[in-house]
């Protein structure tokens, strides 16, 4: 059971999506980043890139979400259909018409509103984000978290995410740059 809902309201409220397609955006992204064996996942390649999908089975959804008092798969296929077009997910449907989600950069606008860190945090706090906080791989279900210092990179460049968009951060600190280059050239360090 889902037993704690998480809305954005002001990032949700810049979308067509009401308060039931975000309540199904919060399940489908705390689903998708379960690790768990028992989660049927598929790898699809796309562009050149492997990318990893979730199975989103819809009668269990319907069980772990009884406040949003939906009955039928259909009104959850369409919500997830709405939820795709506002490009926080992409689905893919497999051979056996089962349905895959994979959760997509916008998915960062419901944590930062879009805004990422402004210039007075990274003079507070030093470099920003020094510290990258991540969901610890063997306590997802739980809501522990641990610290981990790999972060993204182009060639000797710091990375961020912010605004539906990866930036580079020039060595010798003048304002972010748009990255303009292939998911692939992102190194983790």
């Amino acid at each position: 059971m889902k037993y704690s809902i998480n809305l954005n309201q002001l990032a949700l409220s810049k979308t067509k999506l009401d308060i039931k397609d975000g309540a199904i955006l919060e399940y489908l992204k705390s689903f998708c980043m379960v690790d768990d064996k028992k989660v049927k996942e598929l790898t699809v390649r796309e562009g050149g890139m492997d990318y990893r999908y979730t199975w989103i089975n819809f009668n269990y959804l319907i069980l772990e979400m009884p406040l949003i008092k939906i009955k039928g798969k259909a009104s959850i296929s369409e919500r997830i259909n709405k939820i795709e077009k506002e490009g926080f997910i992409k689905t893919f449907r497999a051979p056996d018409r089962s349905l895959y989600v994979r959760l997509m950069p916008k998915i960062k606008n419901l944590e930062f509103e879009g805004k990422g860190v402004r210039q007075t945090e990274q003079q507070v706090f030093g470099k920003p984000n020094s510290t990258i906080r991540t969901i610890d791989n063997n306590k997802r279900r739980g809501s522990s978290f641990s610290k981990k210092k790999l972060k993204p990179w182009y060639g000797e460049e710091e990375m961020r995410f912010s605004k539906g968009k990866w930036w580079v951060l020039p060595v010798d600190g003048s304002e972010w740059l748009e990255f303009a280059g292939e998911i692939k050239d992102i190194k983790w360090k």
